[in-house]
């Protein structure tokens, strides 16, 4: 697993390296979270009684229909994207020549774009709780088992798109069509 926090490491040193731009990727959310608080609250009377039983608040039933966009977003690209990426930078073809297993590799890979989405899941939760958002934690466990089997799922289907990367140079219109 050495390897795969390895080429995680060194995804978040090159990310790092661009400071601005991972600090705007990451207030970007923030700031979009506001709009959202208040058009929600403009909502609420309308959808309430639509989303009784799921809570009752627009906001943070939305809050929380982002926040599994997010992360599910993040695990449907993630390979896809680093495939891409090796491809064009030529570092595809050294990562599948060293003696590590497929799996290391390709966990490696994917790491840092999962564990920063799942960063910005975390704070974009936080910002929502300190805006008011009220959520029922007591099915907090069983929501996240749920995440990981849909996320899964999802690494599953990056897997096709990033065989479609190496066969063709392109998903095509796949990725909006499954996120949809």
């Amino acid at each position: 697993m050495g390897a795969a926090s390895a080429l995680v490491r060194a995804n978040f040193l090159s990310a790092m390296s661009y400071r601005l731009n991972a600090t705007l990727g990451m207030l970007s959310f923030v700031v979009t979270l506001v709009p959202v608080f208040f058009v929600s609250r403009a909502l609420q009377p309308f959808m309430a009684q639509t989303i009784a039983t799921q809570g009752g608040e627009f906001f943070a039933f939305v809050l929380l229909g982002i926040v599994a966009f997010t992360v599910l977003a993040s695990a449907l690209t993630a390979l896809p994207t680093a495939i891409s990426n090796g491809i064009q930078t030529g570092t595809l073809e050294a990562l599948l020549g060293t003696p590590q297993p497929l799996p290391v590799i390709l966990s490696g890979l994917i790491g840092y774009d999962v564990l920063f989405a799942t960063c910005k899941a975390a704070v974009l939760l936080a910002v929502g709780l300190l805006l008011g958002a009220h959520m029922s934690v007591s099915h907090a466990l069983v929501a996240v088992a749920i995440m990981l089997l849909v996320m899964v799922a999802y690494l599953g289907a990056g897997a096709i798109l990033a065989s479609l990367i190496l066969a063709f140079r392109t998903t095509g219109p796949l990725v909006p069509a499954i996120l949809g």
